[in-house]
């Protein structure tokens, strides 16, 4: 490991700053941030969070947007008119999604906008990092960090980094090697273009980022798309801040980054169930409604085509019926290749479709290039399609049709997707026959039951 010390971290607590004019409100949070074992300061007001602000230096500040005498506003205005704590990392709260209040608040320098309540472990995750930051920025002042504080860093589980003023890199810790499958010996003394050489896009914002940064030192947070060494892009979070050496020169930037991929992912996955849930209800047919819930799978969950292929008892067949695809020609002619396409299904349960109606369970291929037993492979890839994904519409012991998806990426089985699969499939299913049935009714209701 190359000897190089890192800005180091004190040993004390930090402080953070709750401002909340409701009580109750005021008690939960602190209830909710006392386990990161920091000094936690309430204020009930605007005005007696002010006069907290000039007793010490705080980690971060939370502020209700809303309250009676000086709202959240306000109060960040004049954090922001005092040199102490112009660059004290502000988190507005509010009880409703406005977006116009949140374009308010980031106007105002806030690092984020979070709307209650939220989940104490997301609140916690996201205060702990500016715990982190302060502790770290607090003690990069120093002229030589210790052997201790180079250890701790190693420790944290976060990708860790920070730059010189001149944006080389002067440090790396070992979750950061993890992440990108770069080892420190590699970056050091590098620059974000030379260390990023095959993404540009994320060198340049990077570089542009920490230039401005450093042009006008205090903190950054901002949102990125990252290839980390599982060769996938993973949604990230990057949070910034300058430290100074002697007499408070600025020497560089440390930053640390968030993994908030599968946070996104869960996330999409909940906005998925909801747009199915719906579609369902608002729907008066099955011709109506599975079209929109392709396409629900499809938008949230970021596939590029989807169809249903519905068993006929009569026939012993699987035929394909509904399809949704992004509008490309070449995955409308992957559409119109199986456009009412049957298939008898296989005992031996090969290839996609045939799998999922045989074993009656989700089937992943993540590479369609690489399983012999999909027959459709020349097809797939005349429309670019490599990875795919297919579930049993299944209602008891019965398996009613199956849903396939397809995507232009080779893609790893997300579990919990598969795992998921296997209600949203059962809800489907209990909606055909909840529709079939409604039509059988119908039937009766306008036809002779002797003559038809």
């Amino acid at each position: 490991m190359t000897e190089r010390a890192y800005p180091a971290v004190a040993p004390e607590e930090a402080s953070i700053l709750i401002v909340d004019d409701l009580p109750a409100s005021l008690s939960e949070l602190q209830s909710i941030l006392l386990p990161l074992g920091q000094n936690v300061v309430a204020a009930c007001s605007g005005a007696e969070a002010l006069r907290r602000l000039l007793e010490r230096d705080y980690a971060v500040v939370l502020i209700q947007m809303n309250m009676q005498d000086t709202d959240g506003f306000e109060t960040a205005r004049f954090l922001r008119g005092s040199a102490r704590t112009a660059h004290t990392p502000v988190i507005f709260l509010t009880g409703h999604a406005d977006g116009a209040q949140r374009a308010k608040g980031y106007a105002l320098g806030a690092a984020d906008c979070i709307v209650t309540p939220v989940p104490p472990e997301v609140l916690r995750t996201k205060v702990q990092v500016f715990v982190q930051l302060f502790l770290m920025m607090r003690e990069a002042t120093l002229a030589q960090a210790d052997r201790t504080t180079q250890e701790a860093i190693e420790a944290l589980p976060n990708p860790i980094f920070f730059t010189g003023p001149d944006g080389r890199y002067r440090g790396v810790n070992r979750a950061w090697e993890d992440f990108f499958g770069m080892s420190r010996g590699a970056v050091m003394g590098k620059t974000a273009h030379e260390i990023f050489a095959d993404d540009p896009a994320v060198a340049e914002v990077t570089s542009r980022l920490d230039d401005a940064l450093l042009d006008e030192p205090g903190s950054q947070t901002y949102d990125g798309i990252v290839r980390a060494r599982d060769g996938l892009m993973h949604d990230v979070v990057y949070y910034k801040a300058t430290y100074s050496g002697p007499e408070d020169r600025v020497c560089g930037v440390i930053a640390t980054i968030v993994d908030l991929t599968e946070r996104k992912r869960s996330e999409k996955r909940q906005a998925m169930e909801h747009a199915i849930t719906r579609v369902l209800a608002e729907s008066s047919t099955v011709e109506q409604a599975i079209p929109g819930v392709i396409a629900a799978i499809c938008g949230t969950l970021d596939w590029d085509y989807g169809a249903r292929w519905h068993w006929d008892p009569r026939t012993s067949r699987l035929q394909r019926r509904e399809g949704w695809g992004i509008d490309t020609p070449e995955i409308r002619a992957f559409d119109a290749s199986f456009s009412e396409r049957w298939v008898e299904p296989d005992p031996a349960g090969e290839g996609l479709m045939r799998r999922a109606y045989a074993s009656g369970k989700p089937v992943w291929i993540s590479d369609l290039s690489l399983d012999a037993s999909f027959k459709r492979q020349q097809e797939a890839a005349r429309a670019g399609l490599r990875a795919a994904f297919a579930f049993p519409l299944v209602r008891g012991d019965e398996v009613l049709g199956v849903m396939e998806f397809f995507h232009r990426d080779v893609r790893e089985p997300d579990q919990l997707l598969v795992n998921i699969a296997e209600s949203i499939g059962s809800e489907i299913a209990q909606y055909f026959v909840r529709a079939q049935a409604e039509e059988a009714v119908k039937f009766m209701a306008m036809h002779d039951g002797l003559t038809g």
